[in-house]
């Protein structure tokens, strides 16, 4: 390594600010096969670049070289490896190229693997089904559900990147920590809002009545088996359709647009011949 770097400005909290806005609209700008957000997350960092190399300068245009190589991550936890990386370019500049590399590279896969789950996955399960729910039950409100809890995901990314600015080099091991309990229970939250939209919106019934006794009169008691089955498992026949149609969609030879014909037709089959109501 050379001589200790020296930025040409030192940042302040508004360069910080302007990188939190900047990252947050641009981070999937020009995304293409090749390189993936590298273009966006360059851009979002321009003026950063500007202000700690100088603009034209010889470690400038090689910051952009190194900010264009291969980059992909989940997006809002891109925030912390964007505000991580510029606080390790303030201190080495360009002195280290594969040291700014290494941390996006080291960062970007088990970032994304926690925020795929967390922020995406479970978010999705929870609020969608949640929208779904409302949509169901004739509420307009469903329309605004995934604007309005998508606030909150915008918030913390702009959040983010301060976070990764302050922590920098400790970041890799200290968020990993600490988000493990956060996905655990968000994994479990997620899990209960799916079993519990299960039971609410697949909701197949029975039409075969059994007779289980007489009147005084001789005619015939039924009852349902639908009731009968409710009795000792509420919805069994729903989680008997979610499970069999996760059993399917692992088949090599199913996909989600044949599941829904599949069980279109059986349904459809099903009530034809008394089975289902």
């Amino acid at each position: 390594m050379s001589d200790k770097f020296v930025p040409k400005q030192k940042l302040t909290t508004r360069d910080i600010h302007i990188l939190a806005i900047r990252h947050c609209w641009s981070r999937q700008y020009g995304w293409n096969y090749t390189t993936m957000q590298a273009i966006g997350y360059c851009w979002s960092l321009m003026d950063t670049l500007k202000k700690l190399y100088g603009e034209g300068s010889e470690d400038y245009h090689k910051a952009i070289g190194v900010h264009l190589m291969f980059y992909n991550t989940q997006p809002h936890m891109g925030s912390i490896i964007a505000g991580a990386n510029i606080a390790l370019e303030e201190e080495i500049g360009m002195t280290n190229p594969d040291a700014v590399i290494g941390l996006k590279a080291g960062l970007m896969g088990p970032f994304a693997g926690i925020g795929d789950t967390v922020l995406i996955t479970i978010y999705r399960t929870i609020f969608w089904s949640m929208a779904a729910q409302m949509a169901i039950a004739g509420n307009y409100g469903a329309a605004l559900m995934p604007l309005v809890t998508s606030l909150p995901r915008l918030a913390l990314s702009y959040w983010f990147i301060f976070l990764g600015y302050g922590q920098a080099k400790k970041i890799a091991t200290s968020i990993a920590t600490d988000i493990k309990d956060l996905t655990e229970g968000a994994c479990i939250l997620g899990l209960v809002v799916v079993g519990a939209m299960t039971a609410s919106v697949v909701t197949p019934r029975m039409a075969i009545q059994i007779v289980v006794g007489n009147n005084p009169d001789g005619s015939v008691v039924r009852q349902s088996l639908q009731t009968m089955v409710d009795g000792i498992v509420p919805s069994l026949l729903s989680l008997l359709v979610v499970l069999s149609s996760y059993w399917l969609l692992n088949q090599k030879w199913m996909s989600p647009v044949k599941l829904l014909l599949t069980l279109f037709a059986g349904g459809i089959i099903l009530h034809n011949i008394g089975f289902l109501v």
